[in-house]
């Protein structure tokens, strides 16, 4: 029997397109179905891969959607990215801290979370491996000043500090911080020293 389907291959950290197809194919690990119409338009080169990413959606039928890149500013406008701010009503399990004196992030867990993430990562190897973040300039979520990669190891041996590499990190005021895919709790505070 002749599978109908046609699908849209995917990377699942980037979003990025990779292929179409109207088999399954096994080199790809992520997949989702797509109309006819949407088949077409790629595999007859109308449509550009560069210009289309496939990212969560709050679709309760679908997990997964494909979105036009500059039409849905699809890189912070989706659910894959959520913006840090400042929760007083909870202790989150991570905390980043804006020290300006020292020009530093300062990225630290509690040890409630710290000891989860170790437990989890002994059970199962992929699902904590880094944190992605992202600083913008404030309100405008894809005019990204820089991303910071922290390696899961590193949070769970001790704190990691980042210094500051342009002039924007200095006003937290003219900056925002995305964080992708979260799967815990978190929040920013600027840094205090212990005499202030």
């Amino acid at each position: 029997m002749a599978n109908n389907k046609l699908y849209a291959y995917f990377d699942i950290t980037t979003g990025n397109l990779l292929a179409f197809s109207n088999e399954l194919r096994t080199e790809y690990e992520y997949k989702i179905e797509v109309t006819l119409e949407q088949y077409h338009l790629f595999v007859s080169g109308v449509e550009k891969f560069a210009d289309w990413v496939v990212c969560k959606t709050k679709n309760v039928d679908y997990e997964f959607e494909l979105v036009q890149k500059e039409r849905q500013r699809v890189l912070f406008k989706n659910n894959l990215f959520v913006k840090i701010t400042n929760n007083s009503k909870i202790i989150p399990e991570l905390t980043i801290h804006w020290d300006v004196a020292n020009s530093i992030w300062i990225f630290i867990i509690t040890d409630e979370f710290r000891q989860r993430i170790y437990d989890e990562n002994q059970v199962s190897s992929i699902r904590y491996r880094e944190m992605e973040f992202y600083i913008t300039e404030a309100n405008e979520p894809n005019l990204v000043i820089r991303s910071i990669k922290i390696k899961i190891e590193q949070l769970i041996q001790d704190k990691v500090v980042i210094p500051f590499v342009s002039q924007h990190e200095f006003d937290i005021k003219k900056i925002d911080i995305f964080i992708k895919d979260p799967f815990f709790s978190y929040g920013i505070q600027e840094w205090k020293q212990p005499n202030e």
